[in-house]
């Protein structure tokens, strides 16, 4: 008798191959079978107004692949449907990047890249970032209009200037320099005692219900 071989072909968002939250499922299936192959869209997106990235990947439960055939689209890919998957049929690459992967842990983004990727970033490996700082998300008002203010606009309603900070944005961020911004922010989180900001809190408040309706208030 053959031995029944279970398999499934999974159509998800690619970022199960690279985020942290997506360690668990990694593990999962390594720990559990192995992965035929991976089609990386890689933000050639084929499905109008979805604005997530995707991979097709193949699961076996079965240990016995020792490697993974990963395909990579690049941006020629756009627009060309069927000719995309008779471009990987016949491995032209015309239209994707082709790597097969041996004995892969899929922890790291770094596995990905062929021996000429991994030799680039070995050279610019340097300092890690967390050795140094701390990073974390920027700030997300969920209301612009309620925390950013203009010089003109701190004189004009008397906000308090203690809670006063530079607003900068990706885009003012240049290489080894931070360009100047005629903008500012309202950072509320250093507001402790109400009574001593009120003029601060006060035009926060005119934007009241519109705050209220953000996701963060609603979860609370």
């Amino acid at each position: 008798m053959f031995k029944r071989r279970w398999k499934a072909c999974i159509f998800t968002s690619r970022y199960m191959l690279e985020a942290l939250y997506g360690e668990g499922i990694r593990e999962y299936i390594l720990k559990y079978g192995s992965i035929e192959f991976i089609l990386d869209f890689y933000g050639v997106r084929f499905i109008k107004g979805v604005g997530v990235d995707n991979i097709i990947l193949s699961f076996v439960k079965s240990s016995a692949y020792d490697s993974i055939n990963y395909f990579r689209l690049n941006q020629d890919a756009k627009n060309m449907g069927q000719k995309v998957f008779d471009d990987i049929k016949r491995g032209e690459k015309k239209y994707h990047f082709f790597l097969k992967l041996i004995k892969v842990i899929l922890k790291r983004w770094m596995d990905f890249l062929d021996e000429e990727g991994l030799n680039i970033l070995n050279k610019i490996k340097g300092v890690e970032l967390g050795t140094i700082c701390s990073s974390f998300q920027g700030i997300i008002t969920g209301c612009d209009k309620a925390f950013i203010l203009s010089k003109e606009d701190i004189e004009k309603y008397n906000i308090e200037k203690k809670v006063i900070r530079r607003w900068i944005k990706s885009s003012h961020i240049d290489k080894f320099k931070v360009d100047s911004t005629d903008e500012f922010i309202i950072y509320s989180d250093m507001i402790k005692n109400e009574e001593e900001y009120k003029n601060a809190i006060e035009y926060i408040s005119r934007y009241k219900e519109r705050l209220c309706q953000r996701r963060e208030c609603k979860r609370e």
